[in-house]
């Protein structure tokens, strides 16, 4: 479903330099690769894979990327067969992203009036049984009415899953969804992310540093390391725990 082929990406990043002979400092422009002749598919029968690598790897960028925030260098990236470069509508109204230290709320609007907002952004017409499931499911009756900026970290987290689940993408990205959540809310979105892959079409890629957020809700792993991207299929037999512990020695092996 997602399909990478050729994909070079690079950047633009100064860094200091010191001139002992003027003793001034100066900026010297340097050209960073990210990712370079990239081919790759991801998803094939999978319904959620996790996406890791240490921090600067490159998982945000590859998000963007899929998503068409970012126009690679050279290749391309396509999602349900539609080319992600200039982001067209047709593959955004099938895709949801969720950045979990970022939100997509008007922050003076409650969280109901945020869903009615965007029922009408995206034409959809939300059943209000299934908002009112919804919100209580994900514990948020406390703050369905409040403004969204009176909303913790965690709260605002799961308002924006909310609204993607109500949406029902055939994609949607998770960047981090667990950040600044209690460990109940983290099983809680856990649980409730496996059961929304398996009721729905809808396909997930998440990222998170928690190695069992990504041991108990996916078998299949994306892992990028020196702009390189290899797939990982964990034991289906082994515990989440286990998984977990072997994935942590990814970030180890030099």
């Amino acid at each position: 479903m997602i399909k990478i082929t050729d994909l070079c990406f690079s950047y633009k990043s100064r860094e200091i330099k010191n001139n002992i002979f003027k003793n001034i400092f100066s900026l010297n422009e340097i050209e960073v690769v990210l990712f370079e002749n990239i081919n790759i598919e991801i998803f094939d029968d999978s319904k959620i894979i996790g996406l890791l690598g240490k921090n600067g790897a490159g998982k945000t960028t590859l998000i963007k990327l899929i998503s068409g925030i970012l126009t690679p260098n050279s290749g391309n990236i396509t999602v349900f067969g539609i080319n992600s470069s200039g982001r067209p509508l047709n593959l955004l109204s099938n895709l949801g992203i969720v950045f979990g230290n970022k939100s997509m709320l008007w922050e003076e609007l409650s969280l109901y009036e945020n869903i009615e907002l965007f029922s009408k952004i995206y034409k959809r017409n939300y059943d209000k049984n299934s908002v009112d499931n919804m919100i209580e499911m994900l514990n948020l009756r406390s703050i369905a009415k409040k403004p969204a900026k009176t909303c913790s970290l965690g709260q605002s987290v799961k308002s924006n899953l909310l609204i993607h689940f109500l949406n029902r993408p055939k994609l949607l990205i998770l960047d981090e969804p667990t950040i600044g959540l209690d460990i109940e809310s983290q099983i809680l979105l856990r649980n409730i992310l496996k059961d929304y892959a398996q009721n729905n079409e809808s396909k997930i890629l998440i990222t998170s540093h928690n190695m069992i957020d990504i041991a108990d809700v996916c078998k299949d792993i994306i892992f990028l390391k020196d702009g390189k991207i290899s797939k990982i299929n964990l034991n289906k037999n082994n515990s989440k725990e286990k998984n977990a512990l072997y994935l942590e020695g990814l970030f180890c092996d030099n």
